[in-house]
């Protein structure tokens, strides 16, 4: 006999349950069309819900939207440049393009000489860059001027200046012209405040009131001319004169702004750029820093570095490394002497054009010199790894020393 009790808890139960599962579908059908509302005010309409079966259940919900494209890589940080060079290049620059451009329109040798100046300018912009990174050199005061080191440093200003001077001298009988050629070489000396102390400001401006001694005059000839070039370009002048005796004062109070800091610390961004190829770049008690010398250069020295990587482009004569340990340098073009002295953990990067350099190690231990790969099976840029030798073999043969190099390889 049947049990009625348990068939009507079960009949019971299952009466509930169709209960709940009514609930449930009706709540997912709520869901269902609330999805499909969304869907109809965004760009798609969602894909339709499947056939009814013979239980209600709920549609599929629509496919998640595709992810946005990631962002694009942020650009490196470009490095930053001491306060002097953004004022440089930000009050003083303007005015000397302004100037060329207005001596390219007039042309001839007052466009010729204009090059010198604009020469005479990025001199004085390098010497701005190197002063911010560098202590001042030993000997140069405002009693006894610059001392020798500082006058190598002013080689670079003082051929352009030379040169505008002579420009001016040899064209005297250019009536038009030398008025013109006058008031730059009166003026060029202006360039030479990069040397003067305590107040290299007044000085410029002395050399501005002599050079509107001629662009006085060329203003007055300009006055009834119909081409009026001569007059901008005198004003243009007169107006860069004005910028560098604002930024001299403003930023080389009393001289030019050296940096009291020896050496470098934790730098990766130390360039040094607008280079000619008779300087030679020194480095000392530099620490954790990556130095690239632009350009082609006379010689390179690195003195007590510690942990601090060079790249270099060409050398005319040699690299010098003395007693920096854990050093690196690249030379992507070549150099024919490397000279190491005193140096620990040491690695050095040649390029192919570079192969033929001469390595000259005195007390010196683990030093590694890597070279292209020319082998056939080499892939390109893959590099092949040299140490290079530590112990010397000496025999005494007959009283005569013999010395022999100790290399190991394997």
């Amino acid at each position: 006999m049947p049990n009625t009790a348990l068939a009507t808890s079960g009949i019971g139960n299952l009466g509930t349950l169709l209960k709940r599962l009514e609930a449930a579908t009706s709540r997912l059908e709520d869901m269902a069309l609330a999805q499909q509302a969304a869907a109809q005010s965004s760009s798609a309409p969602p894909p339709l819900p499947p056939a009814a079966a013979s239980v209600p259940t709920a549609p599929p919900a629509p496919p998640a939207p595709p992810a946005p494209p990631a962002p694009p890589a942020a650009p490196p940080a470009p490095a930053e440049l001491p306060p002097q060079l953004e004022a440089w290049d930000e009050s003083v620059q303007p005015k000397v393009a302004e100037y060329a451009q207005l001596s390219s329109r007039i042309g001839g040798v007052v466009a010729e000489q204009a090059k010198h100046i604009v020469a005479a300018f990025a001199a004085q912009r390098h010497l701005v860059a190197l002063a911010a990174a560098s202590r001042k050199p030993a000997g140069s005061s405002p009693a006894t001027g610059p001392g020798p080191e500082f006058v190598k440093l002013l080689a670079p200003l003082q051929t352009p200046l030379l040169a505008a001077g002579e420009l001016r001298d040899k064209n005297r009988s250019q009536k038009d012209a030398f008025p013109l050629l006058s008031a730059v070489a009166e003026g060029a000396g202006a360039a030479g405040w990069v040397a003067v102390e305590p107040k290299p400001a007044p000085y410029v401006t002395s050399m501005k009131e002599s050079a509107q001694f001629y662009t006085n005059r060329v203003l007055k000839e300009a006055r009834d001319a119909a081409d009026k070039t001569p007059a901008s370009w005198a004003r243009a002048y007169i107006a860069l004169l004005d910028a560098l005796a604002a930024y001299v004062k403003e930023h080389h109070t009393t001289g030019l702004s050296w940096n009291p800091r020896e050496h470098q610390e934790d730098r990766s961004d130390l360039i040094v750029e607008h280079t000619e190829i008779n300087q030679t770049v020194t480095l000392f008690g530099c620490r954790n820093c990556v130095v690239q010398v632009r350009g082609k250069v006379n010689a390179v020295s690195m003195v007590s570095c510690h942990k601090t990587s060079l790249l270099l482009d060409t050398l005319v004569s040699a690299l010098e490394i003395t007693a920096s340990p854990s050093f690196a340098v690249q030379i992507t073009g070549r150099t024919p002497t490397i000279l190491l002295d005193s140096c620990d953990s040491g690695q050095v990067y040649l390029s192919a054009a570079g192969l033929d350099a001469d390595i000259v190690t005195s007390k010196c231990s683990a030093i590694n010199v890597s070279v292209p790969r020319a082998d056939a099976g080499a892939q390109e840029g893959e590099m092949r790894e040299v140490a290079l030798p530590e112990q010397l073999r000496h025999s005494l043969k007959g009283g005569k020393l013999s010395t022999d190099v100790v290399a190991h390889t394997g």
